[in-house]
C-alpha cells in the first residue's frame, strides 16, 4: 500500500465555466486521465525532488520504471528544472499546478488555454509558481520527447488502468450512502487518476452549467497486491483513498460553521497531530485537524455499514495505523471509536451532522 506521507486535502469551494470536452458528458461519474494532466505528471517525476521525495511520485511501477527510460534524456530540461524550483520552494505548488493542467489541451500539437478553471485556481498557481507562463516550453518538451507518441502508444495501459480503478471504486453506492448521511448534493464526481500520482491527494467542488461536481485528483488502484489482499480488501483499501477525498465535501461545509467551537475544544493542537505532517507545517489549525479526523472516521463508517465484520476490523486497524503511526494523528483510535459510538447510538431520523456538536463536546474534554 502506497505511503500517505505529507498527504494533503486541497479543497476549494470554487465555481466553473467550462466548455472543454473532457467535461462535456454530464454522467454521474467518470475517471479520466486527461493528456496534459499526465504530461505534468511524467515532468514532475523527472525532477530531482520526486527522486528523493517518497510521496510525490509512485515509484513502484513498471510504467514508472518505462516513463524514466523513455524520458530520461530530458531530466534537464528547462521545464523539468522549473518545476523542480518551484516544488522545492513550496510542496503545494505540485497540486495547484497539476489542477490547472486540465486547463490545457493540446491542438495541433500546441497547447491552448481555454476556460476550464476558474481565477481562483489561475491566481493560486501563478502565485505559488507560474509554471504555465511560458507554454513553449512544454510544447518544446513534449516535442523533443516525443510525449504525444508515448501517451498514445500507452492508452490502451491508461485504460485498463481507469477500468481497475473503477471495478474498485463504486462511485455511485458511495455517493448514495453520503447524501443519505449528509444535505449536500453533487449531481456529478470526476475522478482525474494517473498511475504516477503517489501519496499526495487532493479535491475541489465547483458549480457550473447547473451542476454541482466534485474533483478529485488521486492515484489508481494498482497499488495492491491481489496476492496479499482480498478483492473484496482491495475495494475497501482503494475505496478510502478516493472515500476521504470526497467527504471533504460533505464534512467541510458543516464543520466549518463549527469552526468557533472547534477552535475552542482542540486549543492544543499537538496533542491531536505531532507527526511529520504538522512538523512540515501542515493541518496547523484545529478545524483542519478535525477535518482529517472527520473524514476518515466517515469513510470506517461506511466501510462498516457496507462490509463483512471480518474485512472491517481488517481496514480499520490498516487505517488506524495509517493515521497515528505514520500521519501522526494520535488520537485517531478513540476519536473513530466514539464516532462510531455516536453513530450507533442515534435517534431514529439523525443524521451524521448531528453528531458533530457530540464529538466535539467529546474532543473537548479529551486529555
Amino acid at each position: 500500500m502506497r505511503s500517505d506521507f505529507k498527504k494533503i486535502s486541497f479543497v476549494l469551494a470554487v465555481v466553473l465555466s467550462l466548455n472543454f470536452n473532457l467535461f462535456a458528458q454530464q454522467t454521474k461519474t467518470e475517471i479520466v486521465n486527461p493528456e496534459v494532466f499526465e504530461l505534468v505528471q511524467i515532468v514532475y517525476s523527472l525532477t530531482e525532488f520526486s527522486k528523493m521525495d517518497a510521496n510525490l511520485t509512485n515509484k513502484s511501477s513498471k510504467y514508472y520504471a518505462e516513463v524514466q527510460t523513455h524520458f530520461a534524456a530530458y531530466d534537464n530540461h528547462p521545464i523539468v528544472l522549473k518545476l523542480n524550483e518551484a516544488v522545492k520552494k513550496d510542496y503545494t505548488t505540485y497540486i495547484s499546478n497539476r489542477n490547472y493542467a486540465l486547463n490545457f489541451p493540446f491542438k495541433n500539437n500546441k497547447l491552448k488555454e481555454l476556460e476550464i478553471v476558474p481565477p481562483l485556481i489561475k491566481f493560486q498557481a501563478k502565485v505559488l509558481g507560474d509554471v504555465f507562463a511560458d507554454l513553449s516550453l512544454w510544447e518544446d518538451f513534449a516535442e523533443k520527447s516525443k510525449f504525444r507518441e508515448f501517451y498514445t502508444k500507452n492508452q490502451k495501459f491508461y485504460q485498463t488502468t481507469i477500468a481497475e480503478t473503477a471495478k474498485n471504486l463504486p462511485l455511485e453506492k458511495i455517493q448514495t450512502w453520503l447524501e443519505r448521511e449528509f444535505s449536500e448534493r453533487y449531481d456529478r464526481y470526476l475522478i482525474i487518476i494517473s498511475p504516477l500520482i503517489g501519496g499526495t491527494h487532493s479535491t475541489f467542488r465547483a458549480n457550473f452549467q447547473g451542476l454541482n461536481q466534485c474533483f478529485m485528483f488521486v492515484s489508481d488502484a494498482s497499488s495492491y497486491d491481489p496476492k496479499k489482499f482480498t478483492p473484496k480488501q482491495i475495494e475497501g483499501l482503494y475505496t478510502g483513498v478516493v472515500f476521504t477525498e470526497i467527504d471533504h465535501n460533505y464534512n467541510n461545509p458543516i464543520s466549518a460553521k463549527l469552526a468557533k467551537e472547534i477552535t475552542e475544544a482542540m486549543p492544543d493542537t499537538a496533542k491531536w497531530s505531532n507527526g511529520a505532517e504538522a512538523k512540515a507545517g501542515f493541518y496547523k489549525s484545529a478545524l483542519k485537524i478535525f477535518d482529517e479526523y472527520t473524514t476518515h472516521s466517515i469513510y470506517l463508517l461506511y466501510i462498516h455499514d457496507n462490509f463483512s465484520a471480518k474485512d472491517y476490523e481488517f481496514i480499520r486497524d490498516r487505517k488506524i495505523a495509517q493515521m497515528t503511526e505514520r500521519r501522526g494523528f494520535v488520537k485517531f483510535k478513540e476519536f473513530q471509536e466514539e464516532f462510531l459510538r455516536f453513530y450507533i447510538a442515534r435517534k431514529q431520523g439523525e443524521k451524521l451532522a448531528d453528531l458533530y456538536p457530540r464529538i466535539i463536546d467529546w474532543a473537548a474534554k479529551e486529555k
